[in-house]
């Protein structure tokens, strides 16, 4: 098993890159179609490669940790991300207000 090692946090490193890049890769699509027919398949491409991205960061954190503070480390991390969920969503419209994005 390589939990806690360096060669298994190097693996899960690289696959969470990857997967960043993959949506990015449909992001890019999706905010840049020119027309709403392309949109749904930039996110269908971000949806996968950002699916598997919470549970590697979930696994990570877990791993980085030792064994009596996993789990304050693992909900720390899950904290933050559902933190996230809330604020970002409302900062959005204040974002849209003061740029071009809202005329």
């Amino acid at each position: 098993m390589l939990a806690g090692k360096p060669e298994r946090d190097v693996l899960m490193g690289g696959a969470f890159v990857g997967e960043a890049l993959v949506g990015a890769t449909g992001t890019l699509p999706a905010a840049l179609a020119p027309n709403a027919a392309l949109t749904p398949t930039g996110v269908v491409i971000a949806g996968l490669g950002t699916s598997v991205c919470a549970p590697t960061i979930l696994s990570l954190a877990g791993a980085s940790a030792d064994r009596r503070s996993r789990a304050s480390a693992v909900s720390v991390v899950t904290t933050l991300g559902y933190c996230g969920f809330l604020v970002g969503p409302a900062a959005v419209g204040p974002a849209v207000t003061a740029t071009s994005l809202g005329s």
